[in-house]
């Protein structure tokens, strides 16, 4: 992926936390031209849900297999 500024093309980005209207994001930048090229949520939150959610689902599982055997 490059830059999407014609002029800069670079393919050299940084990536920096942020914070906006009581939520974290996550801000893609261009290194040489700061251009903007994204702002994204911050991941960490949805991926310890499905973290949790995997785990009881586990434990449901295993009292399934108690209850049937």
């Amino acid at each position: 992926m490059n830059c999407p500024n014609q002029e800069c093309q670079s393919d050299i980005f940084d990536i920096n936390e942020t914070y906006i209207n009581g939520k974290d994001y996550i801000v893609i930048t261009c290194s040489n031209c700061n251009a903007h090229i994204g702002v994204f949520p911050d991941p960490q939150p949805l991926l310890d849900k499905i973290k949790e959610l995997e785990s009881k689902i586990e434990d449901l599982e295993s009292r399934i297999s108690d209850l049937e055997g």
